[in-house]
């Protein structure tokens, strides 16, 4: 459908997309419907990723496997994390917290984890583990991990995690509109540790710390970044 009122905007929803339609310009963009962080990403057609399927009610309280969850309550992550692997895993916050005294998750084996937030309020905040990668998230070689609109935080007082402040990403990693602050390690990539592929769209990166090399980030892979924000 077309509506030609020149140096307007035209929205068409079709699902949970919105496109929005600047005739002035002969732009087109899609905005995907997050909640109170809804973004728009000219380059990566991507939905909110939240998947389709039945969704579960999930405390905390049982171990996090494949399948549709959506969070009740704000939780605390055993120290290691939840380990994921062989199959796919939707996760909505819904304006939930999942802290943890170490890290969050563990997407191991030919994981494909995806974690979103309606309400713009969700957050992922973790300290690291003594001597291993990833403070909030490890990734293996073989796991695919989706971010959507959550904020990801490290409380740790001073660096645990050896290399990845908040993120090792050794697999295939893409982060939607998504704030990542105050990583540190004690190796390289303070917030971030790339081996693998890293993609992040609408994001912003600040205030990481590392003891060798890479505040924000240590690049040994791909790193691809669009109207994303880098800084400290």
């Amino acid at each position: 459908a077309y509506v030609d009122h020149r140096g307007e905007e035209t929205e068409l929803r079709v699902g949970d997309v919105i496109v929005t339609l600047k005739h002035s310009e002969g732009k087109a963009w899609a905005t995907y419907i997050c909640g109170g962080r809804s973004a728009s990403f000219n380059t990566d057609p991507t939905k909110c990723g939240c998947g389709d399927g039945s969704w579960t009610a999930w405390d905390g309280t049982t171990p996090l496997t494949t399948g549709h969850y959506y969070l009740t309550r704000d939780i605390t992550a055993p120290a290691g994390g939840w380990t994921l692997k062989n199959g796919t895993t939707y996760l909505r916050l819904d304006g939930h917290t999942i802290s943890s005294n170490g890290r969050v998750f563990w997407a191991y084996t030919n994981a494909n984890l995806n974690v979103c937030d309606h309400e713009g309020t969700g957050k992922l905040i973790g300290s690291g583990v003594a001597g291993e990668a990833g403070g909030i998230l490890r990734t293996s070689s073989t796991a695919k991990v989706n971010f959507w609109n959550l904020e990801v935080i490290s409380d740790a007082t001073e660096a645990k995690a050896n290399n990845g402040g908040l993120i090792s990403a050794y697999g295939k990693i893409t982060m939607h509109n998504c704030t990542f602050t105050g990583g540190k390690s004690t190796a390289s990539g303070g917030n971030v540790y790339i081996e693998g592929t890293f993609r992040a769209f609408d994001c912003t990166f600040e205030g990481g710390e590392s003891g060798n090399n890479g505040g924000n980030f240590y690049i040994a892979g791909g790193l691809y970044l669009n109207n994303t924000t880098v800084s400290g």
